[in-house]
Order: C-alpha cells, then sequence, then structure tokens
C-alpha cells in the first residue's frame, strides 16, 4: 500500500503514514468472485438472494404494464364523448369530428375531394350536359339546358325550360334524344326531371349538397347561350347564399342557360342555374340541387302535355263596357312576362253598338307594331297568341266622325304557369 499524498510505501496496520502523518487511505474491497462465496455442506456455492425491496419493485412495475395492456385497447374502441359524466353525444353524421388542437390522433381524418382545374371539370362533365329545345304543336317554342344523372337518361332542368311545351328534344354527348315525359317537377322550386327516349349507358354527372357552399367559393356553369353555343363554360365565385339556398354568383347565364348544372371547385353538381337580372352586374341565380332530389331514380309518370294541362290557367283582362268617343281610340297595356308565364294567348271575344251600323275595330300592337287586327265589325271572337313582351290592346273608332262606340269585351289572358 502507498501513501496518496506522498507516495512512499506504508504499511496496512498504520493509521496515519509515518513519513508525512497524512490519514491512510480507505481499502475498497473487491466484488466476491465464486471462490469467494461461502460453501455449502453439500460442497455448493450458495446463491444470495436479492433484497426484498428490490422485488417489490419489480413486481409493482409488472401489475402496471399488465394494467396498461388491458385498459389501452379497451378505451380506443369507446365512441367519442362516452365516459364523461352526462354520456356525451354522438358525433354528427356518425363521424368523429377533430377537436381544435389536431384532435385525437387515434381518429383517422378523412381524406379532402381533390381541387379540379375549369379545364378538368368540363372534360369530365361536359359529355352529359344537355341542350334541350321545345314545341308546342310541332313549332318551336323554346331553348334551355339540362344535365344528365342517370345511364338510362334523367334529365334535371328549371320548370321553366319546359313550362307550355308539348314537345322536347335533349342534344346530349353527340345524340340527339327525345323526351319521352316527365318524372317529376316542382313549378315553385322551378325544377323539373325528364326521362328520355331509347336512352342508355349514358355519360353522368355527379351531384352534392350545397350546404358546405361559402361566399367566395369558386364555381363554373356548363350551358348552351342562346340555344346556339352549346356547351360553354362560365366561371365565378359565390357571391352570396340567399333565401333557401338560393346561390347568387358572378358566373355568367344567358337566356339558353337556364337548367344547366353549376359545379362546385371538385366537379360535382351543386346547383341549378336558374335567372339572370339584367338590371343589375353579374347577379346571377341557381337553386340548390336539393330541389331536384325528390325525382331523381323515379319513373316517368307524365307526359309533357299533361303537364302543359295541368298548369293551364286564365285571368280576366278586360270584363266590361268600354265607351269609346268618335275619331278615338282607347288603349289598354298588357305585359307577357317569360319568367311567370309561357305560351300566352289573348282570348275571349267584344260586341260593338251605337251610331250608324255600330262598327269599330280591334288591335293589338307592339312597340307600334300590329300583331293583330280584326277590321271594322259589330263582334269578334278573339284568340291571339302572345310572345314575351308589352303590348297595347286598342279600340278603334277614328273612322266615325260623331258617334261614340258602345265595347262590351270580355277578353281573358290565357297561359301556362
Amino acid at each position: 500500500m502507498f501513501c496518496t499524498n506522498c507516495g512512499k510505501h506504508i504499511d496496512a496496520t498504520w493509521q496515519h503514514c509515518r513519513h508525512c502523518g497524512a490519514a491512510k487511505p480507505p481499502v475498497l474491497e473487491a466484488p466476491q468472485s465464486d471462490s469467494d462465496r461461502p460453501v455449502r455442506n453439500d460442497g455448493h456455492r450458495r446463491e444470495e438472494k436479492p433484497p426484498l425491496w428490490r422485488l417489490l419493485i419489480v413486481a409493482a412495475c409488472a401489475v402496471a404494464l399488465a394494467v396498461l395492456v388491458i385498459i389501452a385497447p379497451w378505451r380506443s374502441k369507446q365512441p367519442a364523448g362516452e365516459g364523461t359524466s352526462n354520456g356525451g353525444s354522438p358525433p354528427v353524421g356518425g363521424r368523429a369530428v377533430a377537436a381544435a388542437g389536431g384532435g385525437d390522433p387515434r381518429t383517422p381524418a378523412l381524406p379532402s375531394p381533390p381541387v379540379l382545374s375549369p379545364e378538368q371539370i368540363y372534360s369530365r362533365t361536359e359529355p352529359a350536359v344537355a341542350l334541350i329545345k321545345t314545341s308546342i304543336q310541332g313549332r318551336p317554342l323554346a331553348a334551355g339546358s339540362g344535365f344528365n344523372v342517370s345511364p338510362t337518361g334523367e334529365i334535371i332542368t328549371n320548370y321553366h325550360v319546359i313550362r307550355g311545351a308539348d314537345g322536347a328534344t335533349a342534344y346530349i354527348d353527340g345524340t340527339v334524344y327525345s323526351v319521352a315525359g316527365v318524372i317529376g317537377y316542382s313549378r315553385e322550386r322551378d325544377v323539373a326531371v325528364l326521362g328520355l327516349a331509347g336512352a342508355g349507358h349514358l355519360p353522368t354527372i355527379n351531384l352534392a349538397q350545397s350546404t358546405a357552399l361559402q361566399v367566395g367559393d369558386s364555381v363554373l356553369s356548363i350551358s348552351s347561350p342562346l340555344g346556339v353555343f352549346q356547351n360553354s363554360l362560365s366561371t365565378g365565385v359565390v357571391s352570396g347564399i340567399r333565401q333557401g339556398g338560393t346561390i347568387q354568383m358572378t358566373a355568367p347565364i344567358s337566356h339558353g342557360s337556364s337548367g344547366s348544372p353549376v359545379f362546385d371547385q371538385h366537379g360535382n353538381a351543386i346547383g341549378i342555374a336558374e335567372a339572370t337580372a339584367p338590371a343589375g352586374e353579374n347577379l346571377n341565380l341557381a337553386i340548390p340541387i336539393s330541389a331536384a332530389l325528390p325525382f331523381i331514380e323515379g319513373r316517368l309518370t307524365q307526359t309533357l302535355g299533361d303537364v302543359l294541362i295541368a298548369n293551364e290557367t286564365s285571368v280576366p283582362f278586360l270584363s266590361r263596357q268600354v265607351i269609346v268617343p268618335a275619331r278615338k281610340m282607347v288603349t289598354f297595356q298588357l305585359t307577357i312576362n317569360p319568367n311567370l308565364m309561357s305560351y300566352a294567348a289573348l282570348i275571349g271575344d267584344f260586341e260593338s253598338s251605337g251610331g250608324a251600323g255600330g262598327l269599330a275595330e280591334m288591335l293589338v300592337l307592339r312597340g307600334g307594331e300590329i300583331v293583330f287586327r280584326t277590321g271594322r265589325v259589330q263582334q269578334q271572337t278573339v284568340n291571339v297568341n302572345l310572345a314575351p313582351g308589352t303590348y297595347s290592346v286598342a279600340f278603334d273608332n277614328g273612322p266615325s266622325l260623331i258617334f261614340s262606340r258602345n265595347i262590351v269585351a270580355n277578353l281573358q289572358l290565357r297561359y301556362v304557369q
């Protein structure tokens, strides 16, 4: 042994170094080897037992691990909100809703649908967009748009596109189909679903609710403006969500665009283009796709002619006595609003009396142009078809220099509402 202070040899029995007086350093015992362990009477080395406190720690760790293994799977199967004091509430639609801050990492998030470019949406959906042309008694009536949602031909459009028609054809994916009838319609919501004759394996368009739509979201429409420019693309944004879910948007709508699909940025039809406000700038409206859902996948219930008859009505226009002075003309204004009526006609009769023979003439004028005239008669039956616009209905007594005329008129405006 050597002194740790002066380095000189010291005896194991010394308590201090006799050379420098420093205290003897402590002696560290080496761990016992098998040869140092006590021997039992049978000649085997005695195995020393671990301390009791170490056994207790190991046992406690094992119990804790077992509890975690049992509880963890049970907790992962609990529905959202379960285990609270009031029982919680299930997630809306059976789908977990992530909480702020990232949510429960054990609940996988549903992937968002991809955002498509206008070019991608057009190429995927354009084959299923239709140009619709209607007729009445074989004469062309109007043109509009629509879109197909069934391989066997179910066309969604506006009710006002088919209003007043007893026949229609649909131009879709390069083929012309006759409209066999109406699956369902709502005059109040301005929606109709038409069935095509002889259709099969047609391209279709996916639908989606518009409830998640927000102001500023991109939208686009594919339609046939003026019934000539088939399947034209227009883009815009949502300007507002109005009463009843009506979508206000900047995507342009023209005559002939009514009934066309309005797409979200994922390529789903979420609305049906309905109207534009000529007095405003970029004031275009679409009804939500939910208005058409009750009529999809139904069966043909009526023809276009049946729908025409069911919605035909008449309102009084002029049912009274009219005094027309000599050398004068008396006029009445009549407006045909295309948003409210189709296939309008002025019907009825009139009688004239007074003076020599009591002759008078009835005229219907539009912008100074004579649309209809009776000539000077005492009585006449009237049946005049009227296109949308403003008219003057006149009784003329100009040729009479002295006597007035007493006109008894019974005229009604008949139209399909």
